[in-house]
């Protein structure tokens, strides 16, 4: 059996909270979960539900992030999304509920937040707060490639509506929102992502694993046949056990051994 859940707040908007739910005993790590929906009410936190379920079971302590998204009555995107993410990872660093190793996972549009959340722009996104060390990354079906996304149009322009145009009109706002501006981030990073994602491109992780392991990092894509965009949120499938593979063989001490990096495409 798990703790129990508590709500952290880092803003005065009703979605500025986390659900932080510590584990029974000594926790194996803590994951934040970042959900997608492509940055855009009325999608949730809810989404992640099953997968915190699963991780507590497994001994980790979850917080379950949700943040500011887009809808129509409100304008929310750039840089309100970006802060929120911030503020969260803020918010258990002050609570001091962080058990290592930390690990942000997010799936879809969370990809991109999860990934964002270990760069340097991050770090420096809100001069005013002390961030955790992110020790490793997870992500599922991520958008991590924002100028090929808001290219392809993907999730209805989902992309230019968060940063307020395309990469033409918004050169800096890409540059500092975008995973595969940011690299090398510095730690472990796995990626994965259904060949069959009629959502976001399976190809987009895989140039992203590419891209990153060029400039020194430890990543890992798990391209995954016969899976789509969202077989990720359920803990049965394929998809989570294997990134629960990976994340039970990350480091819990500074003599343990970082898992297997494969800079190539791993099928499955």
């Amino acid at each position: 059996m798990s703790g129990t859940s508590i709500e952290l707040r880092y803003g005065e908007q009703q979605e500025q909270r986390l659900s932080f739910t510590p584990a029974a005993g000594r926790a194996r790590g803590t994951a934040m979960l970042i959900h997608g929906g492509f940055w855009r009410a009325p999608y949730s936190a809810t989404l992640m539900e099953r997968l915190a379920a699963d991780l507590l079971e497994r001994g980790w302590s979850v917080a379950n992030l949700e943040y500011r998204r887009i809808d129509a009555e409100r304008p929310v995107g750039y840089p309100a999304v970006l802060e929120d993410v911030v503020r969260g990872l803020a918010a258990i660093a002050t609570a001091d509920v962080v058990t290592p190793p930390l690990v942000p996972v997010g799936h879809s549009a969370g990809g991109q937040l999860a990934l964002w959340a270990a760069s340097a722009s991050a770090q420096s996104f809100c001069a005013d707060v002390s961030l955790p060390k992110i020790d490793a990354v997870v992500s599922q079906a991520g958008v991590v490639d924002l100028s090929a996304a808001a290219d392809g149009r993907l999730g209805r322009d989902a992309v230019r509506a968060l940063l307020g145009g395309g990469p033409a009109e918004q050169p800096a706002r890409y540059a500092s929102a975008c995973p595969m501006r940011q690299l090398p981030l510095g730690v472990p990073q796995l990626l994965v992502h259904g060949r069959s994602d009629e959502h976001v491109p399976c190809e987009m992780s895989e140039r992203y694993a590419r891209a990153a392991c060029e400039r020194g990092d430890a990543a890992t894509v798990l391209a995954l046949d016969a899976v789509g965009h969202f077989e990720h949120l359920d803990p049965r499938l394929e998809p989570w056990r294997r990134t629960i593979g990976w994340l039970e063989r990350l480091p819990r001490t500074e003599h343990d051994t970082l898992p297997a990096a494969h800079c190539m495409e791993v099928g499955g």
